[in-house]
């Protein structure tokens, strides 16, 4: 299993869409005909009501899933940084 309890690529081969969240970080990774699509969002509503800050593409394959993982952790992280108040990051 990887990261955020991402399952295994079968679980995508299948057409199922796996969600998760730490915080208001919210992602969902869905495949379709040309591979992987990851969203990624900040909130408490779901896919269907939330504007997407960001979405990416990646190979429906083992090493596209770990791509698409290391994706998702680094837009949690550049997002958690951008929403920290400049006192708490050490700027002022």
């Amino acid at each position: 299993m990887l990261a955020y309890g991402v399952p295994a690529i079968g679980f995508f081969e299948n057409k199922n869409i796996y969600t998760g969240s730490s915080g208001d970080f919210r992602f969902r990774i869905a495949p379709d005909e040309e591979g992987l699509t990851v969203s990624v969002w900040l909130g408490k509503f779901c896919y269907e009501k939330s504007e997407m800050l960001d979405e990416a593409k990646f190979d429906k394959t083992e090493e596209g899933l770990e791509t698409t993982v290391e994706w998702v952790l680094s837009k949690q992280q550049s997002m958690e940084s951008e929403d920290t108040p400049d006192e708490q990051k050490g700027m002022i």
